[in-house]
């Protein structure tokens, strides 16, 4: 009987394969219409059910299923959150798809399915560095401009973009959820020179994303990231959280002296085309200067205030409405009310300690910094879609489990 772990790619595993790239790879899928997105993604879930009937017996499924429920509920009573019927079925079909992929690899022990579906994803990341540097150069700040695209309905110019190699806003924000993974993976001596390399140039594709989308919260967010994971060491998260406690202390006159941090930030943002990242960096050391938001920090701020505002005024049963829309979590709290934030938020921490178990401990600090830098993501900004479903509950996971695995230093590519 073969072995699981060297299982050969079967048709399901191509499906799914197809799945994650149709998904992920916005050149592929921009040829059809959106429908034809949240079609995938229903075939793709319904292969899992009929490969994966166990997954309907775990704890966190019964709270997903609540969730879907009131999702559906709400919206055919009147709920705006989510613009048409397809969206919240998107936002349903992402949530199960994404949890229950890591969970068939997981329960299956499917090591060469889940290296070919990493090297899959990492090899778009790389692609999308190339290529978006290159459209970067003749339209500066093109995939931050996708966002007004989008929202003044230039879909046509924005499909010839992404037609081009242009990355999605959403990837880049995604990003610094596999940062850890891929320090990880350089720093492990008894990986193959090819694999270390391999994740040396897929990391700097990630900071090349981060840096030409002037999307100042991923960049941020992706160098405290390799800070962070190069503080760390494998082995107990509590003697990493004494370590990182430590080095904080150390450099603690370093971190309540935010001209320190800035200035040198500002010298290396002063080379980009966009002055974007200049002027949060100026409206980041007047809020640390005088404790008044100024420009970017004060407009988000103002977004915060109407979602926690609405939380107050309808905390069980929510608005059934628009919210301040800068924050996935607290606004689908605004939106849903308890009633529906509950289960959305038991699921996912049911999902973390899920995966956490499945991970060695030796392995499990990259994996609790992949996970802090999504709900960091999801908490400060509306970004509860496919990129960062798919790094956080699929990629993440399978990075960190790859590592523990005996099997995969055995196996061929």
């Amino acid at each position: 009987m073969e072995d699981n772990a060297i299982k050969r790619i079967s048709f399901c595993d191509i499906v799914l394969l197809f799945v994650c790239l149709f998904l992920t790879f916005k050149q592929l899928n921009v040829f059809f219409p959106p429908l034809y997105t949240v079609g995938v993604l229903l075939a793709g879930c319904l292969l899992l059910l009929f490969i994966t009937k166990n997954r309907l017996r775990d704890v966190s499924i019964i709270w997903f299923v609540v969730y879907a429920v009131v999702l559906v509920l709400n919206f055919l009573a009147g709920d705006s959150y989510f613009d048409s019927i397809g969206d919240v079925i998107q936002e349903i079909a992402i949530l199960f798809f994404t949890s229950t992929l890591s969970y068939y690899v997981f329960a299956g022990k499917y090591v060469r399915f889940a290296k070919v579906l990493i090297y899959l994803i990492l090899a778009i990341i790389t692609y999308y560095s190339v290529s978006s540097f290159i459209l970067e150069q003749e339209f500066p700040g093109i995939i931050r401009n996708t966002v007004y695209m989008t929202n003044l309905g230039e879909l046509d110019d924005l499909r010839i973009y992404y037609m081009s190699g242009l990355a999605t806003y959403q990837l880049p924000h995604a990003l610094p959820i596999l940062i850890p993974p891929l320090v990880m993976v350089i720093r492990q001596r008894s990986n193959p020179t090819w694999e270390r390399f391999l994740g040396g140039i897929v990391l700097i594709a990630v900071f090349i994303i981060t840096f030409i989308s002037y999307a100042a919260t991923a960049l941020f967010l992706s160098i405290l990231m390799l800070l962070l994971a190069l503080i760390v060491r494998q082995g107990s998260i509590k003697d990493n959280i004494a370590r990182l406690a430590v080095v904080g202390i150390i450099f603690l006159p370093i971190i309540i002296s935010p001209s320190f941090i800035l200035r040198p930030l500002s010298d290396l943002f002063s080379t980009a085309e966009d002055a974007s990242y200049i002027d949060k960096l100026i409206d980041i050391q007047k809020l640390a200067d005088s404790g008044t938001a100024t420009g970017s920090v004060a407009a988000r701020e103002s977004r915060y205030d109407i979602t926690f505002d609405e939380i107050i005024e309808h905390p069980i049963l929510g608005t059934n409405e628009q919210t301040g829309d800068h924050s996935a979590i607290f606004d689908r709290w605004a939106s849903l009310g308890l009633v529906g934030w509950i289960p959305y938020i038991v699921f996912i921490a049911l999902q973390f300690k899920a995966i956490k178990k499945r991970i060695s401990k030796e392995a499990r600090p990259y994996y609790v910094l992949g996970v802090f830098a999504a709900l960091f993501m999801l908490f400060t900004k509306n970004m509860s879609n496919w990129e960062t479903w798919f790094m956080v509950f699929t990629i993440l996971p399978l990075m960190t489990w790859l590592q523990s695995q005996k099997t995969i230093k055995t196996i061929t590519s």
